[in-house]
């Protein structure tokens, strides 16, 4: 080979590995994959419950990890909605929604920036079934940091809870690339008036180690009603799927300084 020809070959050799590298060659989605992204995250800024339920049941799989992370972000902006509406004494207001977030795409990702904190991140490497519809991804909270995929860091939870009016019987739990567990449990006031719940309660996980975990947000559930209780852990607990662990939420009776602390503890199943 000719010394001539050498660095030629070595100069396209460097074009060949840029363009590969290049963001413009990032993106592996089709079109209408593109659209899929697009219509889901588009749901998911909108702060709106019914809006983001559409979006579910038309672009993601069913019983996915996909499906169960969009859930807890529905189930967010649902419980937000009433909470809201219903002040310390159990007077009504109107449904009042949170405002809206916004999301970019580009090259096959999506930045998300809503009004629930947890979910904002980068969203890349989606997976897709047969029909199309969104299976998986993967999220960075911030970029170039440690990105996790749905499918080993969002669960079911299985729960059995029932005391003075107050059950629950479901939930979510989502980690994050910290290691730090974010939990929502469906909590349903089916009798005895207004009840509320304080910041902060704790989460022991399977191996014994108690977390103290944050809830957010603070609000009063009257009778009939259903809102989600939700905390998110300060430190990261060890989590296995088909085992136990308690969550010792903050209850209080009635709403806000007039009642008394009675906190609860709740077995809680990850599937």
């Amino acid at each position: 080979m000719s010394n001539l020809r050498k660095p030629f070959i070595a100069v396209l050799s460097l074009v060949f590995v840029l363009a590969a590298l290049s963001p413009a060659n990032a993106a592996t989605l089709s079109t209408s994959q593109e659209r899929t992204v697009k219509a889901l995250f588009k749901a998911l800024a909108s702060s709106q419950p019914a809006t983001i339920q559409r979006a579910i049941n038309r672009h993601v799989a069913s019983g996915s990890s996909a499906a169960l992370y969009s859930e807890l972000v529905k189930n967010h902006f649902t419980s937000s909605e009433y909470l809201k509406s219903i002040d310390k004494f159990g007077n009504i207001s109107p449904t009042m929604q949170d405002p809206k977030g916004r999301y970019t795409y580009k090259n096959g990702r999506v930045t998300l920036n809503s009004y629930f904190d947890f979910a904002d991140g980068i969203y890349l490497d989606f997976k897709f079934n047969k029909s199309g519809k969104i299976t998986s991804w993967s999220k960075r909270d911030v970029k170039r940091g440690k990105k996790v995929s749905s499918i080993n860091s969002v669960y079911p939870l299985t729960v059995d809870y029932f005391n003075a009016g107050t059950r629950i019987n479901s939930g979510i739990m989502a980690t994050n690339a910290n290691g730090q567990a974010f939990v929502q449990l469906k909590f349903a006031r089916e009798f005895g008036g207004l009840i509320s719940w304080t910041l902060r309660g704790n989460y022991r996980s399977p191996d014994g180690v108690v977390h103290i975990i944050e809830t957010t947000p603070i609000g009063c559930v009257d009778s009939g009603g259903t809102v989600y209780l939700e905390g998110l852990t300060r430190t990261s607990p060890v989590i296995a799927k088909n085992t136990a662990a308690v969550l010792v939420a903050p209850i209080e009776t009635e709403c806000g300084s007039r009642g008394s602390s009675i906190p609860a503890s709740i077995l809680v199943t990850t599937g």
